[in-house]
């Protein structure tokens, strides 16, 4: 029985670049995940941060109407 070298190879090289694809989609994915996720506590932190400042002011403002 002869062994087929280049088939053994081929193989080989197809299981390598198919676990390195893998392993760059779920790096890719995880990038992206962690992205969003930071991108999002930004915003929520933008949002919060701002948003004292905007309701202390709305406040004020109101208050101001109220006393005249």
């Amino acid at each position: 029985m002869a062994i087929d070298w280049a088939g053994m190879f081929e193989n080989i090289g197809t299981n390598v670049l198919t676990v390195i694809n893998n392993v760059v989609a779920t790096l890719t994915t995880n990038i992206v995940v962690i992205a969003g996720f930071i991108v999002g506590t930004a915003m929520v932190g933008g949002i919060m941060y701002f948003g004292k400042d905007i309701v202390r002011k709305g406040k004020a403002l109101v208050e101001e109407l109220i006393s005249y």
